[in-house]
């Protein structure tokens, strides 16, 4: 590295210091030495070529010797380069200087967004904030550097929108609105109570109207049951079954039809019927190129169809699914709650008031939007996956009878439980259990750590497949699936036909197809499964990608897309 003039080594070779024939003189200095004069030869090969510039032309750079910036840098500081310094800094350093303004304080940052949830926020992000603030809260990266007054403000908020959202509740005398409300307030108004001394004599009044509304909900999901349910001497049901046999012999689809459908009012079996009825459709791809999917490429493309599941349950990668139905032009969307379905929102796309709901949230009120899916029951299919206790759709009567008119109006819909799974000990059975109720179905049961191989049926009621089912279509063999749940076989005497059969000897899967003959009345297809985790569409598993898929996609079919067939 090239000495400096002024360091110690420079300063004893040149003679800076006192000289030997002055030592009599106080404070005097000899003259400074010449430079070719006193440095030795090895010295001058240390001098840059800088230096000898300026020892030779005799102007200076204008720049001081500890200037980290060569004599050819920029003369405006904010242009000048890091990299093409003095210092070393290699070509990944930052390019210019940047001084940085001064920060906020996080106290400064906590009180901004406190400020906003204050104007906008709802009820949770308020109450996440309340409750992290808490002197109980164990996670101290999360703790708010504020004065006390200020989170009573929030409590004041949370406790103004429980109770407004009560008062509507009640003015509207809605049940979903009180359900709603009652939701909201579980676990906070006991908190409220104890810690700001509020008072909520608005809950007292919705339990008590609540019951006598759920009461009457009760009674409107009984006369649509009802309306299902055969009331037919025994006789007439003997007639019923004879009557089927002879429509078989006769080989016709309208007869065997119209006997299918007194059976079923009947709730008589027609297993043997539906063997000789075969569903087409112009959906379907031909004969032979249906390996990898029953539906060929693009075949719903612009029709608006869409598949919404709602996991009740523990998480699952579904997006397999998502991609399936892009291919075919259905559109997969996924849910963690039925009010995220069935209750109306605002549609950005095609609304002509634009950030309504926006407004309406600002000035305190809630605007009321149509529901697209119950709307238009014959576009959309729902697909619940149960999840475990407490059912979320335990006491939801709203939502139930929901479900069960869109059903009834022709939607899809698919009800799928499974055994325990996912850290839970007992079966993920209840919420397809309640809504199986609703619809006078019976309940499933049991729990089978299953994950069998299956092959095609060697007869009804055998372990395996049904193969002449279009849904199965090129497969070959079928993974059951783990950890799964049975269903009964009263379901055969609905007219739902047999699909697939656990290696246990129980019903696993079966369906009510969205043809004439078994959805004659109007109702939508109904899909039920006890094995959940085939929706997971593992690679191991064999078969059951293209099993899901076809499922999938098959319950987007209506009584107008598809045909029904004699077979032999």
């Amino acid at each position: 590295m090239p000495i400096r003039e002024n360091s110690f080594i420079n300063d004893f070779m040149t003679g800076r210091s006192s000289s030997v024939g002055n030592k009599g003189q106080k404070g005097s200095r000899g003259p400074r030495g010449s430079r070719g004069a006193s440095v030795p030869a090895w010295r001058s090969k240390l001098i840059t070529q800088d230096e000898k510039d300026e020892k030779q032309t005799g102007s200076k750079t204008g720049r001081g010797k500890s200037c980290i910036w060569s004599k050819d840098a920029p003369t405006k500081r904010c242009a000048r380069r890091l990299s093409s310094s003095m210092v070393g800094l290699a070509g990944g350093s930052p390019q210019y200087v940047e001084l940085r303004g001064p920060d906020r304080t996080r106290e400064q940052r906590c009180l901004d967004e406190i400020t906003m949830k204050l104007e906008m926020g709802s009820v949770d992000d308020l109450w996440t904030i309340y409750v992290q603030s808490s002197a109980w809260h164990q996670d101290d990266g999360a703790k708010w550097p504020v004065q006390n007054e200020v989170f009573v403000k929030v409590r004041k908020r949370i406790t103004f929108l429980l109770k407004q959202k009560m008062k509507k509740a009640l003015e509207k005398d809605d049940v979903g609105e009180m359900e709603a409300a009652i939701r909201a307030a579980d676990g906070k108004v006991q908190i409220l109570a104890t810690q700001g001394n509020e008072q909520f004599y608005e809950m007292d009044k919705i339990f008590e109207r609540l019951e006598m509304k759920q009461e009457e909900q009760r009674r409107v999901m009984k006369g649509l049951k009802d309306s299902s349910t055969p009331a037919m001497a025994f006789h007439d049901k003997d007639a019923a079954r004879s009557s089927l046999h002879e429509a078989i012999e006769t080989k016709d689809i309208e007869t065997i039809r119209t006997a299918i459908q007194k059976c079923m009012e009947a709730q008589v079996d027609v297993t043997d019927a539906a063997k000789h009825v075969a569903i087409t459709s112009k959906y379907f791809a031909p004969e032979g190129e249906r390996e990898k999917s029953l539906f060929p490429l693009n075949c719903f493309k612009g029709e608006g169809r869409c598949v919404h599941i709602v996991n009740l349950g523990p998480e699952m990668d579904l997006n397999v699914l998502a991609r399936h139905g892009e291919v075919a032009g259905v559109k997969v969307k996924f849910y963690t709650d039925p009010n995220q379905v069935l209750v109306g929102k605002e549609n950005r796309k095609t609304s002509t008031h634009k950030a309504t709901t926006a407004v309406h949230t600002l000035h305190g009120s809630d605007h009321e939007h149509a529901c697209e899916v119950t709307e238009n029951p014959h576009l959309h299919t729902i697909i619940l996956i149960s999840g475990p206790e407490p059912a979320r759709l335990e006491g939801d009567t709203d939502n139930l009878t929901k479900l069960l008119k869109f059903n009834k109006a022709g939607g899809a819909l698919g009800i799928i439980a499974s055994g325990n799974r996912g850290g839970h000990h007992f079966s993920l059975i209840r919420d397809a259990n309640i809504l199986l109720q609703v619809f006078g179905l019976d309940k499933m049961w049991g729990h089978d750590a299953a994950a069998r191989v299956l092959s095609k049926q060697s007869a009804t009621g055998s372990s395996g497949f049904n193969a002449s089912h279009p849904l199965f279509s090129q497969i070959k063999h079928l993974d059951e699936g783990f950890s799964i749940t049975g269903l009964d076989d009263m379901y055969l005497k609905r007219g739902f036909s047999e699909l697939v059969r656990s290696s246990n000897g129980k019903l696993l899967a079966c369906i009510k197809e969205p043809s004439a003959s078994f959805s004659g009345d109007g109702s939508g297809p109904i899909f039920i499964s006890g094995s959940a985790t085939q929706l997971l569409c593992s690679k191991e598993a064999e078969g059951v990608e293209t099993w899901i898929n076809n499922v999938i996609l098959y319950m987007a079919l209506r009584q107008a897309d598809v045909a029904e067939v004699y077979k032999p």
